[in-house]
């Protein structure tokens, strides 16, 4: 795996010829402005330097992706028949209802993205998104724009190198789940359609809505019909749901879980569509789920692990840190038994505190990383609350030129998000940050992940 300034001849070519590091990067993220690569008014900035993997490095990110993402499946499966287990990551009893409904297709988790760090010997799994997993389009566009522009010319790296295009396993998924559901409940008063008209559902105001277009455009190259549709705007009458007078046969859920759970009046008309099967919903209330952060305390769960493959097994302990929810009492570290709270409190440096449902990062505090008296203050206020304590793992870093200074270095943080669509490894999330907190307002870029075709 190289990165950054261990790319050459790419970074020793700009260290010799600083005038075309400036163009090549005025020119790629002119077309990233032109394309609208942007995360809701933020425009996106990228890293001059990718990310090169060896085959075998490939081929473990894959493997582990998937073989986790299967466990997570099972774990799902038995989190439905066990109350105690399904009330702890969906403690709102509304949800749990919904997820008791059958979908219409048999898994729990269509489309996933895992939030990983990139190691030498594969990634490290801190996260897994089941709700949307926002990203796609920009990357597709991205790396087609990174190997036309950098990777083909003739200063970087003999050889033609290539990465995978998500969106097409994306609609090969809502597909392959639609194609179940018109077999398990035929319409009444006539047959569903082959092909069906996709309804891509979120908030209008959500940072996310420019994505929504991006592939509802690709949906349409694909010959399918696709709309954009606010959950508000849905209407069911008699056995059709409709939007603006188009009847919708699948809606691909890109509202949160958590939104669906607060806005049930909002939501009335997707809810009861859901319930009597009257749409298609991908991914449905099941995939809440494997969402909650406890996820990945229940992977290591001891009657979870017997239920494994042996390479099942073998890839969550490799890849998922230590993990248990907030709660006072003894619990097991690594083999010792530890009473939770002051071992916590007193060994911060070990660990990262998360609410078990969050994005943009918000709320997470990173022992190593925060004051001791914020430490102690944020886990105190977390208890009783929905929150985990994970294992802190120490992230890989790299250097990289200084935005717009190909001759000083900085120091950046390394991201693999994996994507995971019908249990199959689907593309890769590379970003790099200068803060180990992955956000927009820490810096973030893009890191372009690729290997030789």
């Amino acid at each position: 795996m190289k990165t950054g300034t261990d790319v050459q001849p790419l970074n020793d070519f700009y260290a010799r010829n600083i005038e075309r590091f400036e163009f090549d990067k005025r020119e790629l993220h002119a077309l990233l402005r032109q394309r609208s690569i942007k995360y809701g008014e933020y425009l996106l900035h990228a890293e001059m330097a990718p990310m090169i993997l060896e085959k075998k490095e490939l081929k473990r990110f894959k493997s582990d992706a998937e073989l986790v993402l299967a466990a997570s499946e099972l774990f799902s499966r038995e989190a439905l028949k066990r109350e105690d287990w399904l009330r702890d990551c969906l403690p709102d009893r509304f949800m749990r209802e919904l997820v008791k409904i059958d979908p219409g297709y048999d898994t729990f988790i269509p489309c996933a993205r895992f939030d990983s760090f990139p190691c030498a010997k594969g990634p490290v799994m801190i996260e897994l998104n089941t709700d949307g997993c926002s990203g796609m389009s920009n990357l597709d566009t991205f790396h087609s724009l990174y190997l036309d522009l950098i990777a083909s010319s003739d200063y970087f790296p003999k050889g033609r190198f290539t990465t995978e295009k998500i969106l097409p396993h994306l609609v090969s998924t809502l597909l392959k789940c639609y194609a179940s559901f018109r077999k398990r409940f035929p319409k009444n008063g006539g047959a569903w359609p082959v092909k069906p008209t996709i309804a891509i559902v979120d908030w209008q105001t959500e940072d996310t809505s420019w994505e929504f277009y991006a592939c509802q455009e690709f949906f349409r190259s694909c010959g399918l019909r696709a709309i954009v549709a606010d959950p508000r705007e849905l209407k069911l009458e008699g056995d059709s749901v409709s939007v603006a007078g188009h009847p919708i046969h699948l809606i691909y859920r890109r509202l949160l879980g958590e939104d669906w759970d607060k806005n049930r009046k909002a939501l009335a008309v997707l809810t009861r569509a859901y319930k009597e099967h009257k749409v298609c919903v991908v991914g449905s209330p099941r995939s809440q789920i494997a969402f909650s952060k406890k996820l990945f305390a229940y992977l290591r769960d001891k009657d979870m692990l017997k239920k494994y493959t042996p390479a099942m097994r073998a890839a969550v302990e490799r890849t998922i840190p230590y993990t248990v929810p907030l709660r006072e009492g003894k619990v097991d570290y690594k083999g010792q038994e530890i009473d939770l709270l002051p071992f916590v409190l007193k060994n911060r440096e070990l660990f990262v505190l998360k609410p078990c449902v969050s994005k943009c990062g918000f709320g997470i505090l990173q022992g190593c990383h925060t004051p001791e008296k914020v430490w102690k203050k944020g886990v105190k206020d977390a208890l009783g609350n929905d929150f985990i304590i994970q294992e802190f793992v120490p992230l890989t870093t790299a250097f990289f030129p200084v935005h717009g200074k190909v001759r000083e270095e900085e120091k950046r943080y390394l991201h693999s998000g994996i994507y995971v669509f019908s249990g199959r490894f689907s593309g890769f999330f590379g970003r790099t940050c200068k803060d180990p907190l992955l956000t927009l307002r820490h810096g973030e870029r893009m890191l372009p992940i690729i290997w030789k075709a």
